[in-house]
């Protein structure tokens, strides 16, 4: 997986999160003051530096916190209001592309695997004839698409006029079931065309 851009400012939630942490240390230490006095006793010199034990719990919290809003809570919906704005897309989609190339199109079976947390994902899409892995995407929630670079590599099988090769490709995010859009790729190949996929299953 790889990090993403998205037009939703991310710094609120962080600003909340670091202000969870802060009084989530504040309740730890009170709570445990008796333990962290002797264990600060137990590691040389560090009863000599002030506040490094509240520092040190605040980053472990503030670490936990963040891990946890990155891979589980971020997707989560409360009454109908999801906790981040960022649409999650992870699962398995399936659909097809019409590609053309030197006046020539064909219709090719697609399957789209997406990985996604708050602040990465994965895009894999497999044909029979190759596979492409997306390699940096940004998420334009006004605009409701995904835009991703992707990098392709033939199967073994597939004729020797295919090579590898990167690509661009801008899917409209309709609902949350459907994507369509279009692609090209580079200008030796000079391939380009729509596709249309649905959500199949979630893949967790």
């Amino acid at each position: 997986m790889h990090s993403y851009s998205t037009d939703v400012s991310r710094l609120k939630i962080i600003s909340k999160i670091g202000t969870a942490s802060f009084l989530a240390s504040i309740l730890l230490i009170n709570f445990f003051d008796t333990i962290i006095q002797k264990i600060i006793m137990w590691i040389p010199y560090l009863d000599k530096t002030p506040y490094i034990s509240s520092l040190a719990i605040f980053g472990c919290i503030f670490a936990l916190f963040y891990f946890l809003f990155d891979k589980v809570l971020w997707n989560v919906t409360v009454k109908g209001i999801s906790v981040s704005k960022t649409p999650d897309l992870t699962g398995e989609w399936k659909g097809y592309v019409v590609s053309k190339c030197e006046g020539k199109t064909t219709k090719t079976d697609v399957t789209v695997e997406i990985e996604q947390t708050w602040t990465s994902i994965s895009i894999t899409l497999k044909t029979t004839a190759s596979r492409s892995r997306s390699a940096a995407a940004s998420i334009f929630t006004s605009e409701s698409q995904l835009v991703y670079y992707y990098f392709n590599v033939p199967r073994s099988t597939t004729v020797e006029s295919m090579h590898k090769h990167y690509g661009v490709t801008t899917l409209n995010i309709i609902g949350n079931s459907k994507l369509e859009g279009e692609y090209f790729n580079c200008p030796d190949r000079g391939t380009y065309g729509d596709i249309f996929i649905e959500k199949v299953q979630k893949v967790h």
